[in-house]
């Protein structure tokens, strides 16, 4: 008698079963893999720390009139400021050295949007000027320059110029001004006129940045 060979089909359920076990060993491989910080040699990234300053201008003129060039570059800080640097000039050999900086932190704001960078340009008589601005962002627009000079053996504010507009209520006296201060003379005008109010000398170490002069608030 003779006897016939059985082939067995498998089912339906058990091709469903073998095609999800390289499936599911992956995922447990991958749960027993530890995180890439914990893996002996592997790299941790931190987060960017901040850099140092970032210079955003510089320019060469003769700052105390001695006939010697002398520097100055403006450094933009963290906190949306820039600070002043003054580096007298003295004659080296056949060159110019620079002394230490005359560093003015915090002196004017400096944005991180445009319209909103500090620069610094060369003003009469050897003098420096700081100009900032906000033109960028905002109803609320502004101008500022400092001047900056050398008198009696230091670094003083020599003047102020300050321009504020609201673009959304251009007829308000309150937000549209103009006003000019001589801080060496202590003349102050506002809007052109004449303003009342003391006006006093001020080295550039001792100017403080948040207290203008009342016909500049």
């Amino acid at each position: 008698m003779s006897s016939e060979s059985h082939v067995v089909m498998p089912s339906a359920l058990h091709l469903a079963i073998v095609a999800m076990c390289p499936v599911l060993l992956a995922g447990v491989a991958g749960a027993q893999t530890p995180p890439a910080a914990q893996v002996p040699g592997a790299v941790k990234h931190e987060p960017q720390k901040a850099g140092p300053a970032t210079p955003l201008a510089e320019i060469t003129l003769d700052l105390n009139g001695d006939g010697v060039m002398d520097k100055a570059t403006l450094m933009a800080a963290e906190d949306e400021t820039a600070a002043l640097h003054l580096f007298v000039g003295r004659r080296s050999g056949s060159g110019v050295a620079f002394n230490a900086p005359v560093i003015k932190p915090d002196l004017v704001f400096n944005g991180a949007m445009a319209g909103q960078q500090a620069s610094l340009e060369a003003g009469r008589g050897g003098s420096l000027r700081v100009l900032s601005l906000n033109e960028g962002i905002g109803r609320n627009k502004w101008t500022q320059t400092l001047t900056i000079a050398f008198r009696n053996g230091s670094f003083v504010v020599a003047g102020l110029t300050y321009v504020t507009y609201d673009t959304l209520a251009l007829d308000d006296p309150t937000s549209n001004y103009t006003c000019d201060v001589n801080f060496l003379t202590g003349r102050a005008l506002r809007n052109g006129k004449p303003h009342a109010g003391k006006v006093s000398p001020v080295t550039l170490a001792d100017f403080d940045p948040e207290d203008l002069p009342k016909a500049c608030q």
